[in-house]
């Protein structure tokens, strides 16, 4: 008789096939974990839903006004706790988290919540940072790195029994089938061939450092052909487009040197690294940063800023190439520095990124669902 597999209702805050997030990782990592434990997912948001047969059902949500949205999802956790979902895996979102922590409390359960970035440098509304609070302390939390729990424990005073160290994951095959293929990313991208690319990925806002795209790029316009791909979009993109037009009006020409790409699929992604030479990550704010695993699973050097998990997640040998993220010297200094490296230091990264792939995390996953 086979062995009976414990039963999970996972909360993804949004999905969509041509999501540009992380949030296409995590369907990823449910698909596999399919296999070992029974899922039922739940979207908040999105239009459609993932096609997989191996999960025993997927609910999306049809509210979108928020009092409708919380009854809804209410009533939809509250059916599935009766049905005997007694695990919910709430995904960043707080109102999921306090709607899973109110239904357990009444019948009794487990709750997982993962989260893993510096909100306490960002300020919420008083009502919003009481949730965020009341569901960290009452669910188990799940972070990415050892260092962003110790952090966690003393911002918020969490019982560290309380609070799990999944890092983040990646598909290692989606990428390899790009590996190797820089002409033919650039053929397809409209890159010549000649041209030195510094890629930056991310929502275009303040706390992924945005703002210092223009005046890095600035410091390198004695670099021949250099080129600042930027893929993303954000409440930043008005302001990232109007200081390069500024620029481009005088002297400095910065409109050769910075391309924006708008929002990109998560899927196409690795066809941009394919194409990137630097991938470059100013951040003010980070957990444990997916682009950061993707740019190593395809050997791509980095220059990021050293906030956050970052020094954790990365080889030894780059803890070079990361900064203060106020440095902007720094970062062009470093941007330099890699452009004459020999190509032994992309074997380094792929090889430091395997110890991320979805089958090395899965098994930890698992475990934690068995706490």
């Amino acid at each position: 008789m086979p062995a009976h597999k414990s039963k999970l209702v996972y909360i993804l805050p949004e999905y969509n096939p041509d999501i540009g997030s992380h949030f296409y990782h995590v369907s990823e990592l449910l698909e596999q974990a399919a296999s070992s434990v029974d899922i039922f997912l739940v979207i908040e948001k999105g239009k459609v839903k993932p096609d997989v047969p191996e999960f025993k059902g997927i609910y999306l949500q049809k509210c979108s006004f928020f009092i409708f949205r919380y009854f809804e999802l209410w009533l939809v956790l509250f059916w599935l706790r009766c049905r005997g979902w007694k695990t919910f895996w709430v995904h960043y979102s707080i109102i999921a988290g306090i709607v899973a922590l109110d239904i357990n409390s009444i019948l009794g359960g487990r709750n997982f919540y993962w989260h893993c970035g510096m909100a306490w440098l960002y300020k919420m509304n008083p009502l919003k940072q009481m949730f965020f609070r009341v569901v960290l302390r009452y669910s188990t939390l799940v972070t990415g790195t050892e260092g962003m729990k110790q952090m966690y424990i003393r911002r918020y005073g969490l019982i560290e029994e309380k609070v799990k160290v999944m890092p983040n994951w990646i598909h290692l095959e989606r990428f390899a089938q790009w590996k190797e293929k820089k002409e033919e990313a650039r053929n397809m991208l409209g890159i010549p061939k000649e041209k030195k690319v510094v890629l930056f990925v991310h929502h275009l806002s303040k706390r992924k450092g945005v703002h210092r795209i223009v005046p890095v790029a600035q410091r390198l316009l004695d670099i021949a052909d250099i080129l600042f791909l930027v893929v993303g979009s954000g409440p930043e993109e008005e302001y990232l487009k109007s200081e390069i037009k500024l620029l481009s009006a005088g002297k400095e020409k910065l409109e050769n040197s910075i391309r924006l790409e708008g929002s990109v699929p998560n899927k196409e992604i690795p066809k941009y690294l394919a194409a990137a030479d630097i991938f470059f990550m100013p951040s003010d704010e980070e957990g444990f940063p997916r682009s950061l695993l993707e740019a190593m699973a395809m050997g791509v050097p980095f220059v990021a800023s050293n906030v956050g998990g970052i020094p954790e997640i990365i080889p030894s040998d780059a803890q070079a190439y990361i900064t203060n993220p106020e440095d902007i010297e720094g970062y062009a200094n470093k941007i330099k520095a890699l452009l004459t490296q020999d190509s032994s230091i992309a074997t380094m990264f792929k090889r430091h990124a395997e110890q991320y792939g979805i089958n090395r995390v899965l098994p930890r996953f698992l475990n934690i669902l068995k706490f």
